[in-house]
């Protein structure tokens, strides 16, 4: 096995998230639906299915 480098790891990491991240579906709610600039929170919604 060879020894990655710090960058190398770093992009590995990256590309795995990256891949976890793509089916993940966000919720956000607006703190006040009358003005566009305000506070906003945003939320993971939980799988149907399980990770595998």
């Amino acid at each position: 096995m060879t020894e990655l480098t710090d960058e190398e790891l770093i992009e590995r990491e990256l590309q795995a998230r990256q891949k976890r991240a793509k089916p993940e579906k966000m919720r956000v709610r607006s703190a006040d639906t009358s003005k566009p600039w305000t506070d906003y929170e945003v939320s993971r919604k939980p799988r149907a299915e399980p990770i595998g």
